[in-house]
Formats: structure tokens, C-alpha cells, sequence
């Protein structure tokens, strides 16, 4: 048995998916001055629509937003 496929997880899974959203592409997540936030957005954009597979990308952004949120915010 292998391991379950993140990216298809997370473009499937509704309630995963969701959170994923929400998070980031969240205003207070896309007004950091860490990242581009149209870059975010596209990389999200293109993950959900099956563009590309930016799963390791987006559970890294994931997270450190949820990192700052806890510990810097």
C-alpha cells in the first residue's frame, strides 16, 4: 500500500480543499509582505484546476501561515 496522493486529496476533498482556501487565500494571508500574493494565487488556482501539482508548495505555505498565525500574529 502507498502513500495517498496529497494533491488529488486536496483538490478533491471538499472540507481539505476548503481549509486550503481559506487559509490561503485569505486577505490577512495575502497582505504579508512575504510572498507575491498573486503568485499564491495562481499557484492555488492552477493546483484546484489540475493545472499543475503544487502540493508540496502549497502544504509548505500552509504551514508557515499557520506558523505565523500562532506564534507572530
Amino acid at each position: 500500500m502507498g502513500y495517498p496522493d496529497i494533491g488529488e486529496s486536496i483538490r478533491t476533498n471538499g472540507d481539505l480543499r476548503s481549509f486550503f482556501e481559506s487559509i490561503l487565500l485569505d486577505r490577512k494571508t495575502l497582505e504579508r509582505e512575504y510572498f507575491n500574493s498573486e503568485f499564491i494565487s495562481q499557484v492555488v488556482k492552477d493546483h484546484m484546476s489540475g493545472k499543475k501539482d503544487y502540493a508540496t508548495l502549497l502544504c509548505a505555505l500552509l504551514t508557515f501561515e499557520l506558523w505565523h498565525r500562532l506564534f507572530i500574529d
